[in-house]
């Protein structure tokens, strides 16, 4: 097995485009994926302007989660993406197996600037889980996902919209793309008009889950990252099972 993080082993990578999206990522080339089954997980973060305050706290959120789990018995079966979103959404790395992701690369990673552009972040990163999901499984991998979006704030810069959104989730699930898909907004610190906004949001777009994190405080982020950290190993080991991992689909979820 290579090192954690060891950058020169990587396989190769082929680039992928959606037509009539945009929308352009890279993937490990599926002829190198060395197990049966995968959980994609993609964590999409805010880096608008607010973010600043924690900034490096994010930053350890993320090298956590990462670290976290490559721990896990589950740890060669994830593929993880990482995107950021100001005023538009930029990627961090596309999808890799963990085993090839440095957590101590997440340090300095998140570029402030900007407004809020949630919404697109939504649409693409849903679209880019859903093309990728669609071609491991025509290519008879076992496939899973989930999708996190942290924000400390409202959408305010997004050309996509939450119907939009919604329509990219039905066409997922009706396209049997994976055998299931959980999306969570989290809310990072927000005020309660933000809450509001946010559920709104949530509802409107079809997402899983809404959850609404105090403060930014050492001990909160703490709490988010073993719950980002939890939730990727539940749902990953709810693959094979013909749905979402029962943690996340029942009852209100609580950081």
């Amino acid at each position: 097995m290579p090192v954690i993080g060891d950058q020169s082993s990587q396989p190769g990578t082929d680039i992928i485009k959606i037509p009539a999206t945009g929308f352009t990522y890279s993937m490990t080339r599926i002829a190198d994926l060395e197990a049966s089954e995968y959980t994609l997980v993609h964590i999409a973060s805010d880096v608008s302007g607010s973010v600043s305050n924690f900034k490096s706290e994010m930053e350890n959120v993320l090298e956590e989660i990462a670290s976290s789990c490559q721990k896990s018995p589950r740890a060669d079966n994830l593929l993880m993406r990482h995107t950021m979103f100001g005023d538009k959404v930029n990627t961090n790395h596309d999808w890799k197996m963990l085993r090839y992701i440095n957590p101590a690369d997440y340090k300095n990673c998140l570029n402030i600037s900007g407004s809020t552009a949630l919404f697109d972040a939504a649409q693409e990163g849903l679209t880019v889980m859903g093309d990728m999901g669609e071609k491991l499984t025509q290519a008879k991998f076992a496939c899973n996902g989930i999708i996190f979006f942290i924000t400390d704030g409202c959408d305010n810069a997004s050309h996509s919209t939450p119907v939009m959104v919604k329509d990219t989730i039905n066409n997922i699930v009706v396209g049997e793309k994976m055998e299931s898909l959980i999306s969570i907004l989290i809310g990072v610190g927000i005020a309660p008009y933000t809450k509001q906004a946010l559920d709104r949001f949530k509802n409107e777009a079809g997402l899983t889950h809404f959850i609404e994190l105090k403060d930014a405080s050492k001990n909160s982020l703490a709490k988010l990252a073993a719950f980002v950290s939890k939730s990727i190993s539940s749902q990953s080991n709810a693959l094979g099972s013909g749905s979402a991992s029962r943690q996340l689909t029942s009852g209100n979820l609580t950081i």
